[in-house]
């Protein structure tokens, strides 16, 4: 006990408790983890009394603390936007806050794969239970109950490892040996998707002209 066994406490605690926050002007590097779930959350300002969310375990790559982030349907469009791009499961996003109030702002940056070591160690960490807060519900749906957390993604990984290669030959060569080695439909679509992603966005983000007729 004591300054210094505080002072350490306090740095290794999560900033913000349970829930990801960031004040103006911050930054923070994060990856997502589980699935979204849609929420109505208690909110004053709305004649309604409630508000729609989305919320996400979220966890802090310098900390690996998990936290949950509760997205405005404006900004969960932008990550759903990097999901469908398949840049979003097992990689790195930078996130800034701009602006305070209902003037805020959040930008949202892919920074590719996580490292295989961090990916070990990230997905040794426990999910917090959504809905997380007193004055959350979840939004009832239609579909079926989800499956546990471990198993709600099977092809996570599978598309990790691709996003983590950064040369489009790299990526080919180790698409093919997972096709090959995965004879699930579900599983080769994904990494047909998640191959074609990672070549798209590494060429966008290059000055170099690569074929666009690679047999795969």
């Amino acid at each position: 006990m004591g300054w210094n066994s505080s002072r350490k406490a306090h740095e290794e605690a999560p900033q913000g408790g349970i829930w990801f926050k960031l004040d103006d002007g911050q930054k923070a590097d994060v990856t997502f983890l589980g699935e979204p779930l849609e929420v109505m959350e208690k909110a004053d300002w709305n004649p309604s009394g409630e508000a729609l969310r989305f919320q996400m375990n979220t966890c802090r790559l310098d900390t690996l603390h998990v936290q949950v982030w509760s997205l405005s349907p404006r900004v969960f469009g932008r990550l759903l936007s990097l999901h469908d791009e398949g840049h979003v499961a097992g990689c790195k996003i930078t996130i800034k806050r701009r602006g305070t109030g209902k003037d805020t702002e959040y930008d949202l940056f892919s920074k590719g794969g996580l490292d295989k070591a961090t990916l070990r160690k990230v997905g040794k960490l426990p999910l917090i239970s959504l809905p997380a807060g007193d004055d959350t519900t979840a939004v009832e749906s239609d579909e079926p109950a989800a499956e546990p957390a471990a198993d709600l993604d099977p092809a996570a990984e599978i598309r990790a490892e691709i996003n983590a290669c950064d040369d489009p030959d790299e990526v080919l060569d180790l698409a093919r040996k997972l096709y090959k080695a995965n004879k699930g439909k579900a599983i080769r679509a994904a990494i047909m998707a998640a191959k074609d992603a990672r070549i798209e966005y590494l060429k966008s983000a290059s000055d170099v002209d690569y074929e666009d007729d690679v047999p795969f």
